[in-house]
């Protein structure tokens, strides 16, 4: 996920794991390039990590590579985003924090990056979601979250964040802060996300219009729950403006 440079040939870095989640780890001579663990431990390899523990300290021993993602280097805009996934991660996971689905939602991600089949605008933001689904933070989005109507009697659809997702407009405050207009075809979308499971997840594309509303609606969720302000984004609106 990251990496510090220790020495002159050293890196400890931070990685991601099946049973453990998030774990720094010691990579002796991994900076040292005619050494096996240079290229194993770049940024997105994903790979068999054999780890060495000693009182609670980890140290890198060796590294079967499975998935390089070397696409994710090559493509300025896909870096990008892969790096935002990256330290989305590195936020709201804590270290020893196991989820196997969390890193099954990222090779997920990863791959359809690579595969250029979806743009990465709408990846990021079906990422996002399903994310805040695995952590804890998933929207209702079938119900009116305050009288608890069925989304199919309700005639217009609003998303309040402060609520925790949908809500009828008899029950929203449209002048609030937090409430968003949502069409029914935005609300089909992140039905959909939290609903299918993380292999089927990048299978379909959206409109613009839905996009763009969808991504409002998702950023500011983010913003109201996670609080946190991501320097891969403001990267990410500078490239997008060249």
């Amino acid at each position: 996920m990251k990496e510090y440079t220790v020495r002159e040939s050293d890196k400890f870095i931070c990685i991601f794991t099946k049973s453990n989640g998030k774990l720094m780890v010691n990579a002796p001579y991994a900076k040292r390039h005619n050494r096996g663990l240079a290229s194993a431990t770049e940024v997105f390899v994903y790979g068999q990590f054999v780890i060495q523990e000693n009182r609670g300290n980890y140290k890198l021993i060796q590294v079967d590579i499975i998935e390089p993602f070397h696409n994710l280097r090559k493509d300025l805009f896909k870096l990008a985003y892969g790096a935002y996934i990256l330290e989305f991660i590195d936020v709201t996971m804590e270290e020893n924090l196991a989820s196997a689905n969390v890193l099954r939602l990222v090779i997920r991600t990863f791959q359809a990056m690579c595969s250029g089949a979806i743009k990465e605008s709408l990846i990021r933001h079906i990422f996002e979601l399903k994310h805040m689904c695995l952590i804890g933070f998933m929207p209702n989005v079938f119900n009116c979250n305050i009288c608890n109507k069925s989304y199919k009697e309700i005639d217009h659809l609003c998303f309040d964040i402060s609520e925790g997702g949908l809500v009828c407009g008899n029950c929203c405050d449209l002048e609030g802060a937090y409430c968003h207009k949502i069409s029914r075809g935005t609300l089909r979308t992140m039905q959909y996300i939290v609903s299918v499971h993380i292999d089927d997840l990048f299978k379909f594309t959206v409109t613009d219009e839905i996009l763009n509303e969808y991504g409002q609606i998702i950023t500011d969720y983010i913003d109201y729950y996670i609080n946190k302000k991501f320097k891969t984004l403001e990267f990410i609106k500078d490239i997008e403006t060249i």
